[in-house]
């Protein structure tokens, strides 16, 4: 499942972007905080979800918080693999914390790897 935060402004849940500080941080896992405002983890933490797109000053953010998500791989990932939180945000070879999925299409380091995300 997917949730588009924009949507979810009109509730008043969570703000539009009032800076670019998450321009590049697409495919990375994020968390959203209390006041709406998105976070990188901390490396093997939980995460809410994965960021689709970089976020514009205005706009608001697609975060997607199930499902199968594309994921920036930080390391080689492969079918199968769990994946955690890499220290940059993007994914990695679960060996400790947090696993937030498993790999259904495989990348290289800086690809785009489709995961099964179980936040």
């Amino acid at each position: 499942m997917s949730y588009n935060i924009d949507t979810m402004n009109d509730y008043g849940n969570l703000p539009f972007a009032t800076s670019d500080v998450n321009a590049d941080n697409r495919g990375k896992f994020v968390l959203i905080g209390a006041d709406g405002q998105l976070t990188v983890p901390l490396a093997d933490a939980k995460a809410h979800g994965v960021l689709r797109a970089g976020v514009t000053e205005g706009f608001a953010p697609a975060v997607t918080m199930g499902g199968f998500p594309y994921v920036l791989a930080s390391e080689a990932l492969a079918y199968g693999d769990e994946v955690s939180v890499a220290a940059d945000g993007g994914a990695k070879v679960a060996t400790a914390g947090a696993v937030l999925g498993v790999v259904v299409s495989e990348a290289a380091p800086g690809e785009f790897a489709r995961i099964k995300f179980n936040g």
